[in-house]
């Protein structure tokens, strides 16, 4: 599977409306409907480990997602098995960012969801399609590659604005607590 510019290219005008405009719609409807996020999306794991954060969003994620919900389906079971990845997909990624939504907009949150990633998953699909499944690896790679560094500046920024408190962050003993307003430190057991 080679990958010249020639193709990336030819796939960019697709990428714009099928990912990019989805998710600013997105952005636009969760803000008029008055979808509130905790004020810690990403902080404490930015906290933490920034380089690891940008290694798993970046390679890790793309990778794993674009084989286990596309390429490996596509292979094993043709586009019907791509449908079935990529509705398995559609569903399953909102879910992980929930919990990160107050309780009272989650429903709101997974279904503005959806403006976004249907169209982009069918961007996603289009290059397993064509048998260049390696173009839609990268455009993957280099949109959570931006999304991530933003989120970087945008968290970066918010620091002195949080004004939720957020108890308990992770459930497994390592979490974290909001000690006053604005300030977290990492519990320790």
């Amino acid at each position: 599977m080679e990958l010249s510019l020639d193709i990336f290219l030819s796939y960019l005008p697709h990428y714009i409306y099928l990912v990019l405009v989805p998710a600013i719609v997105r952005l636009l409807v969760e803000d008029w409907l008055g979808v509130k996020y905790y004020p810690v999306i990403f902080s404490i794991v930015l906290d933490d480990d920034k380089l690891r954060f940008l290694v798993y969003s970046v390679v890790a994620a793309p990778l794993l997602e674009e084989i286990l919900f596309r390429g490996l389906p596509l292979y094993f079971f043709g586009i019907y098995g791509l449908i079935l990845g990529s509705v398995a997909f559609i569903l399953l990624h909102p879910l992980w960012q929930v919990k990160y939504v107050l309780p009272e907009y989650r429903l709101k949150m997974f279904l503005t969801s959806l403006i976004y990633y249907i169209p982009s998953t069918v961007f996603f699909c289009l290059p397993w399609i064509n048998g260049e499944g390696l173009v839609a690896v990268v455009y993957h790679m280099l949109h959570n590659l931006w999304v991530s560094i933003l989120t970087i500046v945008y968290e970066g920024r918010r620091r002195s604005e949080l004004d939720v408190l957020v108890v308990g962050y992770g459930g497994s003993g390592e979490g974290y607590k909001f000690v006053k307003k604005y300030k977290f430190v990492r519990r320790r057991e």
